[in-house]
């Protein structure tokens, strides 16, 4: 895995601190063998870099091809298991060992057949429909090291939906928040947020890549009491797919929620696309046996009429 075409880190190393001297911004070029397996884990490594770092909004990395053996042939006509023990130098037992316990941990899929192969897993997030909590909180729970890119910040005059989620005119500004968020480095979700300006003045002022239910609650004293939820299934325009890291027309879930503080006056109307192979929701259901007491959260599901979404 390369930095750049040279393999001089130090060449590239300076050249990346020049270019901070005169930007906030970090562009970095990684070239890389789909094969190699160490370009695989220096991805990896990379990605939660830049998920840990201060500022990963600013860094933007660019990804090109690089063959590591330009004279491999395109077919051997031998299995994938038999191609690996000969590279390797091992015996096809213990690769089936090797391979069966990564299964087992959930970090590869093995497909039999003709198109079939072994493939790199990538674990569902699992979201819960009866907690209000933020981003961060669910995936530091599961494991995962959340990470955040603010794609932009405005203050702005509300649409008509946003005036009725957040019982405010079109003489009011609201202050709208479009992220992307990260689980391991990669991305799971794509958010646009939006608060009555009024109610939080100097919002956008804060560090916006962690949870913005903590800033709210530290910095305004709203505690978030309640959410009101939306659930579609709807398909990834190109600009969504993009930013995703998905193709045109995949599966997202779509979740419009009306948050409410605690005095249940709605604080934020969002609008979160999660990806559809990433994602699994959870809600717990009560029963009404003898002795059940009615909750006060509830779940439910509808069916939507067929139609082009918009917007």
């Amino acid at each position: 895995m390369n930095v750049g075409r040279r393999t001089n880190l130090d060449v590239a190393m300076n050249q990346a601190t020049s270019n901070a001297a005169t930007s906030n911004a970090v562009e970095i070029d990684v070239w890389a063998d789909v094969v190699c397996p160490w370009c695989y884990l220096g991805k990896r490594r990379l990605e939660l870099a830049i998920a840990e770092s201060a500022h990963p909004a600013e860094v933007t990395v660019t990804y090109h091809a690089y063959e590591l053996d330009p004279k491999a042939a395109h077919s051997t006509g031998e299995t994938v298991l038999a191609w690996l023990a000969q590279r390797y130098r091992t015996s096809r037992s213990s690769l089936r060992q090797v391979l069966a316990a990564l299964e087992e941990a959930g970090l590869v899929d093995r497909m039999i057949g003709r198109s079939g192969g072994i493939f790199i897993s990538h674990a569902q997030v699992q979201r819960s429909l009866t907690d209000v909590v933020g981003v961060p909180a669910f995936l530091a729970s599961q494991g995962y090291v959340a990470g955040t890119r603010v794609l932009s910040t405005k203050i702005g005059a509300p649409d008509a939906a946003t005036q009725r989620a957040l019982g405010i005119t079109a003489d009011d500004f609201v202050i709208e928040i479009r992220r992307v968020r990260l689980a391991d480095g990669s991305p799971i979700s794509l958010e646009l947020a939006q608060f009555p300006a009024d109610a939080f003045p100097g919002l956008l002022e804060q560090q916006l890549g962690g949870s913005l239910y903590e800033i709210l609650e530290s910095q305004y004293g709203l505690v978030t009491a309640r959410a009101e939820e939306r659930i579609e299934a709807v398909n990834a325009t190109p600009e969504e797919a993009g930013l995703l890291g998905i193709k045109p027309t995949s599966a997202l879930l779509l979740i419009t929620r009306i948050t409410y503080d605690q005095h249940d006056t709605p604080c934020e109307f969002s609008r979160d696309l999660f990806r559809g192979d990433r994602t699994r929701l959870t809600v717990t259901a009560q029963g009404r046996g003898v002795g059940v007491q009615p909750s006060v959260a509830a779940a439910s599901v509808a069916l939507q009429s067929q139609g082009r979404r918009v917007g």
